[in-house]
């Protein structure tokens, strides 16, 4: 939600100016957190499409979760 949201920052800020949603409106600062957290969650998204992509059995995955992740990263 947040990457579709960073990618269609300028038409956000549009559409809250063109309806008079301007409490909606996003500054500098608040785009900027917005950046951070998906760089924090960055990793967590990248093992779960990892994990998302496995046919085995997801517990049996996750139960070796600590070799699974060393051999891949």
């Amino acid at each position: 939600m947040l990457q579709r949201a960073k990618r269609l920052q300028s038409d956000f800020d549009g559409f809250c100016s063109q309806c008079d949603q301007d409490h909606f409106v996003l500054n500098q600062e608040e785009w900027g957190q917005i950046e951070y957290l998906l760089c924090i969650t960055q990793p967590f998204l990248k093992f779960t499409t990892l994990l998302s992509k496995t046919k085995d059995n997801v517990y049996s995955t996750l139960h070796g979760m600590s070799v699974t992740t060393v051999e891949v990263y």
